[in-house]
């Protein structure tokens, strides 16, 4: 196979691996069995003057058909066999995650295995997850998500962004507006600015920090207990959004704080913003 065609095959592999592996190996069934029928397919022995045109272009797509009904199946074998290695990788990271004391396992991947890992505990979660395969290192859409027909935007920030900015919140929630989309995930496994969690308030925008996706993994995986996890919704197990608590005191809205002094300083807590006419406070 020459370079470019080999180059071409491999991104049309890469393009059928987004789907479920078992959609793959469906469409490998149906396309042999369309192309091979096609293939077999009788070529008249007598053909009239006026039919030699249509009989030069059958037996062009004929001969498509032939070479077809292997390869086309075998392309959507690969895509499917690429779909199932990267899904046992997610299942193993999660694993991997879960067993790790605090947020360490997170900060041992490279960024693909963490995207991974953030797409297999959103399918554990019960969205159909496909990689967008045009986010990479840098940001952007990296997760396609849908759940009940909704469709969700996901970016993923690896490690080396410790702490996300709101413009990456407001960066996604642009997108998420111009896509349509019902909603999206900022997902790290650092932290988010006061500002960044602050924009987010009101939003269809749920942020993820280290802390809440070391529990989401250890809420998914194979060792979970039956018991719902402080920061997860306990009916359906999806992360809460961190900036929307509302003040027990006053019931408005609350912004994450940390404390400067006394026996809690450095620790990070919910603050009422109202302050200092309300001081009421949560634990973050």
């Amino acid at each position: 196979m020459r370079r470019g065609n080999r180059k071409e095959a491999n991104e049309l592999v890469q393009l059928i691996s987004r789907l479920p592996w078992w959609v793959s190996v469906l469409c490998a069934l149906v396309a042999y069995v369309l192309l091979s029928s096609f293939a077999s397919a009788p070529t008249p022995k007598s053909v009239q003057p006026n039919q030699v045109s249509s009989l030069m272009v059958g037996s062009f797509w004929k001969g498509l058909a032939v070479a077809g009904q292997y390869v086309v199946p075998l392309l959507f074998l690969l895509g499917a066999l690429t779909s199932f290695l990267r899904r046992r990788e997610g299942a193993a990271l999660v694993e991997r995650v879960a067993s790790a004391p605090g947020s360490s396992g997170l900060n041992q991947m490279t960024w693909p295995q963490f995207e991974r890992l953030v797409g297999e505990t959103l399918h554990r979660m019960g969205y159909q997850v496909v990689e967008n395969g045009g986010g990479g290192a840098d940001g952007g859409v990296d997760l396609l998500a849908t759940k009940a027909g909704q469709r969700y935007l996901v970016q993923c920030k690896q490690w080396r962004t410790y702490r996300v900015g709101v413009s990456i919140v407001r960066e996604q929630f642009g997108i998420i507006t111009a896509e349509g989309a019902a909603g999206g995930f900022v997902v790290t496994s650092g932290r988010f600015t006061h500002e960044a969690i602050e924009f987010a308030v009101g939003k269809p925008i749920v942020l993820i920090d280290g802390e809440q996706l070391s529990k989401a993994v250890a809420a998914v995986s194979k060792s979970a207990q039956p018991q719902p996890h402080r920061g997860f919704d306990a009916e359906r197990r999806e992360p809460v959004m961190a900036a929307t608590p509302a003040c027990p005191v006053c019931k408005g809205a609350m912004v994450l704080r940390q404390a400067k002094q006394g026996s809690r300083a450095g620790e990070s807590f919910w603050g009422c913003r109202q302050f200092p006419k309300c001081r009421g406070v949560r634990p973050a």
